[in-house]
């Protein structure tokens, strides 16, 4: 285990619940939260740095080819690499490769993972790959086994501390906040140091070429729902679908810092509105948000859903 900063406790945090988003995600949406789960890698130094130790020596072409199905010394399955270092690099590889468009993801999933539907596969693939990805950089700085409440804690502890530091800096006459060294940059500019690296290090040529979980041996006998239980559930899609929404403003990557706080703002004022009930509010916060995001097609395409669910509520 690592000693960290609480800051960079705060980061790790995050980009463990990240982790934990897309392995309870839904297939369709993975390739957003693949962006998600890499800008919380390139906005943390001891994430990155942990991250770069491991892709040392490690070539992810040779162990690409190693590992796929149709590779005949594999008998039909995925070989995921055996040791922890290894196994780290070759998903950060992967995921990066994934978000670069060189990588079909969802043709990957299908190719090795699709034995029994996109849902199954998509299981299989976050069990075999993210799952331990995720448990051994957690591990690794001292958050192996930690709940969710106990990650937001950290965070929140955090941002309490945040609150205590003056408002504005000295030097440049902005807030702390606008200087922080936590905020998301891209993880385009840290991956160039990776991009540099001696071949012998590194390759980045790979082969040209989500629902959430669901038990198929789960039967449920659906009952006929009173008019307030339909209500509640409106609700509560409302919320969800809001947390894929956030998703969506986390991966643009041409939203201005303050335009993309504003959003995140009104998308949680939303979910807290939900509470109340009062169909009004939440439809004035969607037309605002409505209106700041138009330009912004990937995240018009998940709002889109948030609409249609407020206008039959109406």
């Amino acid at each position: 285990m690592i000693k960290v900063s609480n800051e960079e406790l705060s980061k790790i945090a995050q980009f463990v619940a990240s982790c934990d988003d897309m392995i309870n995600g839904k297939f369709i949406l993975a390739d957003v939260k693949i962006t998600k789960v890499l800008n919380m890698i390139a906005g943390s130094e001891e994430l990155y740095r942990y991250i770069s130790e491991c892709m040392v020596g490690f070539d992810f072409t040779k162990e690409y080819h190693r590992a796929e199905v149709k590779n005949g010394l594999n008998g039909g399955i995925f070989a995921v690499p055996n040791e922890p270092n290894k196994l780290v690099a070759f998903v950060f590889c992967l995921l990066v490769e994934c978000d670069a468009k060189r990588l079909d993801f969802y043709n990957f999933i299908n190719e090795n993972f699709g034995i029994s539907g996109r849902s199954e596969a998509y299981k299989n693939f976050s069990n075999q790959l993210l799952v331990p990805f995720k448990e051994i950089v957690s591990s690794h700085f001292g958050l192996g086994g930690v709940s969710n409440q106990a990650l937001e804690d950290i965070t929140n502890n955090y941002r309490e501390e945040l609150k205590q530091e003056p408002i504005f800096e000295e030097q440049y006459g902005q807030t702390n906040y606008e200087n922080a060294s936590w905020q998301n940059q891209g993880y385009e500019e840290n991956i160039q140091e990776y991009q540099q690296m001696p071949a012998s290090n590194q390759s980045y040529q790979v082969p040209q070429q989500p629902q959430q979980y669901q038990n198929s041996n789960v039967q449920v006998v659906s009952q006929p729902k009173s008019v307030e239980q339909k209500e509640n559930s409106v609700w509560k899609d409302i919320c969800d679908i809001c947390e894929n929404v956030e998703s969506a403003v986390y991966a643009e990557r041409h939203l201005k810092e303050y335009l993309k706080e504003e959003l995140l703002y009104i998308l949680k004022t939303i979910k807290y509105s939900t509470k109340y009930q009062d169909v009004k509010i939440i439809s004035a916060l969607v037309t605002a948000f409505d209106e700041l995001t138009k330009k912004f097609r990937s995240i018009q395409f998940v709002f889109g859903e948030l609409k249609n669910k407020i206008e039959k509520l109406y």
